[in-house]
């Protein structure tokens, strides 16, 4: 029998015949968590590995809101958040709230849930990253989720931030021209820079985003 590291580590990989042969030989595996207390699910969801998810939900994985984040569960996320609303805006082990992680894999229904429940659109990571949930949004070019963020009154310059870089610099490095347009739409200021003093337009030239430069030299951007 394997170790949970070596478990996980499969799930990782995506071996979803040998996983569920393990599961069914040592179904306690499917609760298995990493040195960072990240779960099987949620390793296999961030992987990507549909048919290991399934896998872990068969052989009994009980999915927190992180994982159903990682997921895109929505409905077992609506029912955890009813169950305790107080989890929508908690900072985890890891200084990430819900809401960051939400907005990390693109999930804007369950964002949109998380907002509803309480989530703190301006809350700041307890780790080095330090940022809003429109930062990582920005950071990830997850245009759903900053089209939510900002509609529900996120500063779109995340001033309570410790992290320098704003949303619009992060969207630009994405390469997403749709969420760089939809931060200008908002207010984004063009010429705000980076704590390398890079514009948002520095940043797309230096990473060859053709169509975010033009969107920004189309706005103004110098």
């Amino acid at each position: 029998m394997p170790s949970p590291a070596e478990f996980l580590e499969l799930v990782k990989t995506g071996e979803p015949a040998k996983v569920a042969e393990l599961l069914a030989a040592e179904p306690a595996l499917a609760g298995a968590r990493d040195g960072q207390g990240r779960s099987a699910l949620f390793l296999a969801a961030m992987k990507g590995r549909t048919e290991v998810v399934e896998a872990l939900l068969a052989a009994g994985a009980k999915p927190d809101l992180v994982d159903c984040c990682a997921m895109g569960d929505l409905e077992r996320a609506r029912t955890l958040v009813e169950q305790n609303r107080a989890a929508a805006a908690a900072h985890l082990d890891n200084g990430f709230t819900p809401l960051h992680m939400a907005a990390y894999f693109g999930n804007a229904k369950i964002a949109r849930l998380l907002v509803r429940s309480g989530a703190d659109l301006e809350s700041v990571t307890k780790n080095k990253m330090a940022a809003t949930p429109l930062q990582i949004a920005a950071m990830k070019g997850a245009l759903e989720v900053i089209e939510l963020f900002l509609a529900s009154g996120a500063d779109v310059e995340s001033r309570k931030s410790a992290n320098r870089t704003p949303p619009l610099v992060m969207a630009a490095q994405s390469g997403s021209a749709g969420a760089v347009g939809v931060l200008l739409d908002g207010g984004a200021n063009l010429d705000a820079k980076d704590e390398a003093g890079k514009t948002a337009l520095a940043v797309a030239r230096e990473a060859g985003h053709e169509a975010v430069v033009a969107l920004l030299q189309g706005r103004g951007a110098k």
